[in-house]
């Protein structure tokens, strides 16, 4: 049928065409070598058909416990028996990154039985993670295998909590022996674990943590030379107000559970007086807004 339009605007050349190369042109780098791939990264490789691209083979983390004290953390407790909760609780930290983790359970203290199961692990996987046993002294049954085994580099660190850290060398494969307190795992993953995975991944770049800056509510003190992780609580008024989780001992999990992020007082400091602003390491991605 036949009838009349109105046009109230003129339309210019190629307005409302996509024209060839406008979005990526030849020679341009859409996922450089050294970028953790993202979604953003897959959308624009797939707009240029593109869907199998090479990327780092996945490194493998196996995982331990040492301590004959230790149940399984789905299991009964006796008296005299303490669940193990740090190879669950790394299973789920390194979800973000692109590794393969190989639980191998819970060892006993015996030195036979530790040393076997760290040489089989090195063997295994391309870092070696290990919770309790590494507290300095005599009785420090996996610093002295290491050091039998492997090259130690650092075997205690200015760190509160998470000082008795063991990193060393084992068949040319990185070692990371944590304390076997659940709150020095949790930070000494975010110090320590987190960029030896960025490098066995290949990931290259800075990386960025979320801050939020708020007033303390309260006075936090530290000990000069020591870093100290306070574990923090966000809460948003009028102001972002951040109020310390107070709880002496690092197997206090829900002094982790409780709080939203990290509040770092470094070696040089002698803690944050109340009212100051301070920047928060969050390690939640949504906060209770209660």
């Amino acid at each position: 049928s036949s009838g009349y339009v109105d046009i109230f605007k003129s339309v210019g050349q190629y307005e409302n065409v996509s024209l060839k190369g406008e979005d990526i042109k030849k020679g341009d780098v859409v996922a450089p070598k050294g970028r953790l791939v993202s979604p953003y990264d897959i959308q624009a490789l797939g707009s240029l058909g593109i869907r199998n691209f090479k990327v780092f083979a996945r490194p493998r983390v196996g995982i331990i416990a040492f301590g004959s004290e230790l149940v399984d953390s789905e299991d009964d407790v006796v008296e005299g028996k303490v669940r193990e909760v740090n190879r669950v609780f790394m299973k789920n930290f390194l979800l973000e990154y692109p590794v393969v983790v190989n639980d191998y359970g819970i060892s006993p203290d015996e030195y036979g039985e530790i040393k076997k199961m760290i040489l089989k692990m090195s063997e295994e996987n391309d870092l070696v993670i290990s919770f309790g046993g590494t507290s300095l002294g005599e009785d420090d049954l996996v610093g002295n295998i290491v050091d039998e085994i492997g090259d130690v580099i650092v075997h205690g660190v200015a760190l509160q909590p998470s000082k008795p850290v063991l990193l060393a060398v084992i068949n040319e494969k990185p070692y990371i022996g944590l304390p076997g307190y659940p709150v020095a795992v949790a930070i000494s993953s975010y110090v320590f674990v987190r960029p030896v995975i960025a490098k066995l991944s290949g990931i290259d770049g800075i990386y960025v943590p979320r801050i939020v800056r708020g007033r303390l509510v309260r006075r936090v003190p530290s000990k000069i030379g020591l870093r100290h992780f306070v574990r923090v609580k966000l809460r948003f008024e009028e102001d972002v107000l951040v109020e310390p989780v107070y709880a002496s001992g690092a197997g206090v999990t829900s002094s982790l559970s409780s709080a939203d992020g990290y509040l770092i007082v470094y070696e040089n400091k002698e803690g944050y007086d109340e009212g100051e602003y301070v920047d928060v390491v969050v390690y939640r991605r949504y906060i209770d807004n209660v």
